[in-house]
């Protein structure tokens, strides 16, 4: 994993679940001294789904510090559009961000691929890096888990990683819709009474950091030390998932990572994993994707259950041991 990992051994990590998150983001935002640097998959204002005007607070708030000479920048996941209705989710974002100052922009794509990466970068100490969206599901109702970390050691690697994403990001053409509402956007947002309804102070949100060592796993990276991972269990293997995509095919990906799991549970572990299952015409379609892992891991003995189907289990966490997490 040489070049993927970086490793601090005296590093900080606090674990955020479900909707403390927005109190989090939104006091490090407030609090951010140098820099904001932020990727998300989704970055949703939508405004029905908006209701409590989540989303759009951490928008005029990364604004206002942007305003105050701080160096925000912010990149969505460029095959997100194949995922949103249209005009909504990203492109809706990227408007609003544009009449508020904010430079936003896209990931690069590479044919169908993009960036699903979800982290936000501090300064030069603070990462919060996990499954949350900046959408209102993840503000709100969702079941999502991230880490803060604060370590210089971390954030350096998480900066490297986003820069050279950035160099390569685009301005994304603004779908024409959203062209000739830009006046009637400008007027609302410069509304006294909403720009003060959007930034509120959240209820506040205490992190308690615990002592730890922290390692940046960047894309295929993760693979190598899942499966290393896995061979090492000795106790148990606790797997909380969203997507557990599975074919018998051999060269599937996530063959090998099946396949640990049965070898972990003939070896004495204790193996237990969680999937998501929407309702049927959801637009996640997890129950379909999770169902062959799920019934090929139940035929092996391995302990698999579906979540709620009013529920969205969008936590991606794999703990080994009680002492070893991949989130």
């Amino acid at each position: 994993m040489k070049g993927n990992a970086a490793t601090s051994p005296t590093t900080l990590t606090s674990l955020i679940v479900d909707a403390d998150y927005y109190d989090i983001l939104f006091g490090a935002i407030r609090a951010a001294k140098q820099r904001i640097w932020a990727s998300q998959f989704s970055f949703n204002m939508q405004a029905i789904p908006d209701g409590k005007l989540q989303v759009r607070s951490i928008a005029r708030t990364l604004a206002d510090a942007a305003k105050r000479g701080i160096d925000v920048r912010i990149l969505v996941g460029g095959n997100a559009r194949r995922l949103l209705l249209q005009p909504a989710g990203n492109d809706l974002t990227l408007a609003f961000l544009h009449i508020l100052g904010v430079d936003g922009r896209s990931y690069a794509r590479k044919a169908r691929a993009g960036s699903h990466a979800k982290y936000a970068l501090f300064d030069d100490d603070l990462a919060l890096v996990g499954s949350h969206n900046w959408s209102p599901r993840a503000f709100g109702d969702g079941i999502d888990s991230t880490l803060a970390v604060k370590s210089e050691t971390v954030a350096n690697k998480i900066a490297g990683v986003f820069d050279k994403a950035w160099k390569s990001a685009v301005q994304s053409d603004m779908p024409p819709e959203l062209k000739n509402s830009l006046p009637q956007l400008e007027t609302l947002l410069n509304k006294k009474t909403a720009m003060a309804e959007w930034v509120r102070k959240p209820a506040a949100t205490q992190l308690k950091y615990s002592d730890g060592a922290v390692n940046v796993l960047v894309d295929r990276a993760y693979h190598v030390a899942l499966l290393k991972a896995l061979t090492e269990a000795e106790q148990s293997i606790d797997v909380s998932m969203f997507y557990f995509s599975y074919s018998t095919k051999r060269d599937h990906p996530n063959t090998a990572i099946v396949q640990e799991l049965v070898r972990a549970k003939k070896r004495g572990v204790r193996v237990q994993v969680l999937l998501d299952r929407d309702r049927p015409g959801d637009l996640y379609n997890s129950r379909r994707i999770n169902e062959t892992a799920r019934k090929y891991l139940a035929e092996r003995g391995i302990a698999v259950a579906f979540d709620a189907p009013e529920t969205v289990n969008h936590s991606k966490f794999v703990a080994i041991d009680g002492k070893r997490v991949l989130l």
